[in-house]
């Protein structure tokens, strides 16, 4: 009876366990993509859970190959055509070789460290991430061999050159002070206790945060001497706007008067009123006319008689012409062709 009873209370236990067990959230099994620093992480996760929930090897290959992607994906795929059973602990196989092994995963945290980029003074998140990436690589010293490079000298130093101005002269004392109480140089271990430390006083809610606070009168100076900024450059600017304007009106005024006549380019009278022009053979006047690519209408550049809108009236004939175009039928010298020319 005492068996049985015992019996009877494993069972009333496990079930219970069962039933705690339930109502846990689901947990998440994060996609490994072949980074070595995720490797461990990412089977610990697939191995509860998924591994720890059935014992048919077939799923296991299946949703180990669902949770890989890149170069793992491959290498579990390739284990699809062997026995569920075999190609299940095969795949585990291969993706330890290539992503698990201790020398791969030591030099791929040793590689983040080198390339850290510096962190500038006063930056508390960026010496607290690094921290937090130093202590897992602390941890991962006692478990992987390898990892104990990290106590060589010029790997700590380049470490130490990834720190602010200030704790690098901390740090010397602190290296200096540790030689002469233990008889032997720091290591990586002392230098990570001496960081953690760092970032715990300078992240204190209280007293972590020891810059000078901006003064009320630098500020109201920089604020007034922004505003003295922009009402100088917005009184220039209103300033040089209408100067500007007045520039450009005058040198288009004084381009269109200098450049009024074609033929002399003088100012104040047109190509009409000009008597040299005036005292011209007929023919000559007409080479000039089309040499310069003037109108035969309004004795201006731009268009031909044809498109002129704005014709000449003649004070000889009254016609659509140029008074000084205008031809008699007896001139000599003058063609038919010139005289339909001038009043086409």
């Amino acid at each position: 009876m005492v068996n049985i009873m015992q019996r009877q209370n494993d069972i009333t236990a496990l079930i219970v366990k069962q039933n705690l067990s339930s109502v846990l959230p689901s947990r998440n099994i994060p996609v490994f993509d072949g980074d070595p620093l995720q490797y461990r992480s990412f089977m610990n996760a697939f191995e509860n859970g998924v591994e720890a929930k059935t014992d048919n090897s077939s799923d296991c290959l299946h949703f180990l190959e669902q949770f890989t992607r890149g170069q793992p994906k491959d290498l579990v795929h390739s284990c699809q055509h062997l026995p569920p059973d075999q190609g299940y602990s095969k795949a585990k196989y291969l993706l330890e070789e290539h992503f698990g092994n201790e020398n791969k995963i030591a030099s791929a945290y040793m590689e983040k460290i080198m390339s850290w980029t510096p962190i500038k003074g006063d930056d508390v998140k960026s010496l607290q991430s690094f921290s937090l990436f130093l202590q897992g690589c602390s941890n991962l010293t006692q478990q992987i061999v390898h990892m104990k490079e990290l106590d060589l000298p010029l790997n700590m130093r380049t470490i130490v050159m990834k720190l602010p101005y200030k704790l690098r002269e901390k740090w010397r004392v602190t290296a200096f002070e540790l030689q002469e109480k233990n008889g032997h140089r720091s290591l990586f271990t002392d230098l990570v206790a001496f960081i953690v430390k760092e970032v715990k006083a300078a992240s204190d809610p209280v007293f972590g945060n020891i810059q000078d606070p901006p003064t009320v009168s630098n500020s109201k100076a920089s604020s007034s001497s922004k505003q003295r900024k922009k009402g100088s450059s917005f009184a220039t600017n209103v300033s040089t706007i209408p100067e500007a304007r007045t520039q450009s009106t005058e040198n288009k005024t004084k381009s269109t008067v200098l450049h009024s006549c074609l033929f002399c380019l003088q100012r104040n009278h047109l190509l009409e009123n000009r008597m040299q022009f005036k005292a011209k053979m007929h023919r000559d006047k007409l080479t000039f006319i089309k040499q310069k690519g003037i109108c035969f209408g309004c004795l201006k550049v731009g268009h031909t008689s044809k498109d002129c809108r704005s014709r000449l009236d003649c004070n000889v004939c009254h016609q659509k012409h140029p008074g000084v175009l205008h031809i008699e039928q007896k001139e000599p010298g003058a063609s038919s062709e010139q005289i339909q020319q001038t009043t086409s």
